[in-house]
């Protein structure tokens, strides 16, 4: 087991049943060079950041990826439409069923985040209090702006544990959940870091706002590698 490295979350005005820690994803701690998006320590990458074709209608290769007319290497899956998940109606039920089903359908959400690189529909759902909910949105703008994307990162739920209310603050839920990380390939805009199957156990806290579910904290509690 190895301890993800999150960005530590605020407690603010609720006490948290375990200290939330906030991380750069897949689901991870922050690090500025290199950017990486995934659920373990970054790996040592490859520099392409010199590999520019030479003329715009040239079809240059850098380590088996196709490099475009700005010099930056092009998502092989850059075709592939993804569809943005939608919540089903039991995520929008005022209970424990609704908290899990939340947990699980915000899992889906950074899962199309970091395919697409829009960041619109995480930033919605996550509440302000969420550290590690606004460092993934944050740092995948950032990755978009750089040139750079994730190919792959599909995350399966595995298992999920019931939502456990936390005491004295009524509508905030803890959910536990076991994921599995498949294989994928994150490039910064400046070097390609390959990332191997990891499975890891993540915590949620979900609370309702009105009427309708935010994301308060999200942490990796360790992975298997």
């Amino acid at each position: 087991m190895t301890h993800m490295n999150w960005l530590n979350s605020s407690k603010k005005t609720l006490t948290l049943a375990t200290a939330l820690l906030t991380a750069s994803l897949s689901l991870t701690a922050c690090t500025s060079e290199p950017e990486v998006m995934s659920m373990s320590e970054a790996y040592p990458g490859w520099d392409f950041s010199q590999s520019t074709p030479t003329r715009k209608t040239d079809t240059a290769m850098s380590a088996g990826f196709e490099v475009g007319a700005d010099g930056k290497l092009i998502n092989p899956d850059a075709d592939k439409t993804y569809e943005a998940p939608t919540p089903s109606d039991l995520a929008q039920a005022p209970d424990k069923n609704g908290a899990k089903a939340f947990a699980q359908y915000f899992i889906h959400v950074v899962e199309y985040t970091w395919q697409t690189g829009n960041t619109e529909l995480l930033r919605s759902i996550s509440g302000p209090e969420c550290a590690w909910c606004a460092h993934i949105a944050d740092t995948t703008d950032a990755r978009t702006q750089a040139g750079g994307w994730i190919q792959g990162a599909r995350i399966a739920i595995i298992r999920t544990e019931d939502a456990m209310p936390i005491p004295d603050h009524p509508g905030y839920w803890n959910i536990f959940m076991d994921l599995s990380q498949d294989p994928h390939t994150h490039y910064t805009g400046k070097e390609i870091v390959e990332k191997d199957l990891l499975d890891t156990r993540f915590q949620v806290q979900v609370f309702l706002d009105g009427d309708t579910w935010k994301v308060y904290a999200a942490q990796a509690l360790g992975s298997e590698e």
